[in-house]
C-alpha cells in the first residue's frame, strides 16, 4: 500500500534478541528509495552477528607460607579447543591471596583452565604439588570463576642436639634430658634425649624452621643422679640461626656427694715413681745425718 511515485527511508526496527553467545553487530543504514509502478522497489540490510567476548575471573591463594606472604606472579592458561587458547595472571605483593583475569574469551567456550610453572619459592620454603585444572563453561553475562590454592611448606633440614655426661660413672646412665626450642615466630617445640646406660645421645631435628634464631635450653628438672653423684650446674641457653648440618651439644657434669668432682685414679709413670723414690731417699739421708750430728754433741 504504498504510493506510487513516494519518496522513502527505509530502515530496520529494533532487532529480536540475539542468539545465546552472540550479538548483533550495528544496525544497517537507512535505504531510500522513490517507488515505481513497475518496480522493483527493494531494500536490502545485512545484519551481523558476532561471538560474544567473555572473561575468566582467577583467584589465587598461598597457604603454609611466611606470615607476610609473598611476592610473585602466578601465570595461568585456558585451554579451551577449537575457540583457542587464552593466558592470564594474579600478582601478588608481601599478600597471601590475590585476583586476576584471563581476558577475550569467546562467550559458550567450553575452557580448561590451568596454572602454569611457579615461580621461586620463598626461601626455607618448597611448593607442594599444583593444584587441578579447573573446566568451565563461559557465559557472557559471568562469573565465570576459576579459584587455585598454593601450598608452601619448610624445606626439611638436618639439625642434630647431643647430650653429654662428663663426670660420671663409667658404665653411663639412664634418663631423659628435656629442651626447649624457641623460636620466636617460628614456633616453640620441646625435644627429649634418653640415654640408657651411655654418657652421651643424639637426636635429629627436621621440623625447626630454616632460617630462624632459635634459643635451645635444658629443663631444669633433671633424672635422678646415679648413687654417689649428684649434677652439677646445668649448662647454658644457646642461640643458633638454624641451618642444615647445625649441631648442638650440652653437657651436664656429675660431681660426687661431698660437692667436688670425683677423686680420679691417675696411673704414674716409670720416671715419675723413680723422682718420688729419689726424693724420700733423699728426705731419709737427711734426717740420718741431723740424728748423727745431735749425738756428736
Amino acid at each position: 500500500n504504498v504510493p506510487v511515485g513516494a519518496t522513502c527511508t527505509v530502515s530496520e526496527g529494533t532487532l529480536p534478541a540475539a542468539p545465546a553467545n552472540y550479538v548483533w553487530g550495528a544496525v544497517p543504514p537507512p535505504v531510500t528509495l522513490t517507488t515505481t509502478s513497475a518496480g522493483p522497489n527493494a531494500a536490502a540490510f545485512t545484519n551481523t552477528l558476532t561471538r560474544a567476548s567473555s572473561s575468566i575471573a582467577l583467584t589465587k591463594t598461598v597457604v603454609g607460607g611466611p606470615a607476610g606472604g609473598v611476592s610473585a606472579t602466578f601465570s595461568f592458561g585456558a585451554d579451551c579447543a577449537a575457540d583457542g587458547t587464552f593466558t592470564g595472571a594474579v600478582v601478588l605483593g608481601n599478600a597471601t591471596s590475590g585476583t586476576g583475569s584471563i581476558a577475550n574469551v569467546p562467550a559458550g567456550a567450553v575452557c580448561a583452565v590451568s596454572e602454569n610453572a611457579l615461580p621461586p619459592a620463598p626461601a626455607n620454603y618448597a611448593w607442594g604439588a599444583l593444584p587441578p585444572a579447573v573446566s568451565l563453561t563461559t557465559t557472557a553475562a559471568g562469573p565465570n570463576a576459576a579459584a587455585f590454592t598454593n601450598t608452601l611448606g619448610l624445606v626439611d633440614v638436618a639439625v642434630t642436639l647431643t647430650k653429654t655426661i662428663s663426670g660420671g660413672p663409667a658404665g653411663g646412665i639412664s634418663g631423659s634430658f628435656v629442651f626447649t626450642i624457641d623460636c620466636g615466630a617460628g614456633g616453640l617445640f620441646t625435644q627429649t634425649v634418653a640415654l640408657a646406660n651411655a654418657n652421651s645421645g643424639s637426636i635429629g631435628l627436621s621440623t625447626l624452621p630454616p632460617g630462624a634464631s632459635c634459643t635451645f635450653s635444658e629443663a631444669a628438672t633433671l633424672p635422678a643422679a646415679p648413687a654417689g653423684f649428684q649434677w652439677g650446674t646445668l649448662p647454658p641457653a644457646q642461640v643458633h640461626t638454624i641451618a642444615g648440618g647445625l649441631a648442638v651439644s650440652f653437657t651436664n657434669p656429675l660431681v660426687g656427694d661431698g660437692g667436688g668432682v670425683v677423686p680420679q685414679s691417675v696411673p704414674a709413670t716409670r720416671a715419675e715413681l723413680l723422682a718420688l723414690l729419689a726424693v724420700l731417699l733423699a728426705g731419709f739421708g737427711a734426717m740420718a745425718q741431723r740424728r748423727r750430728s745431735m749425738r756428736d754433741r
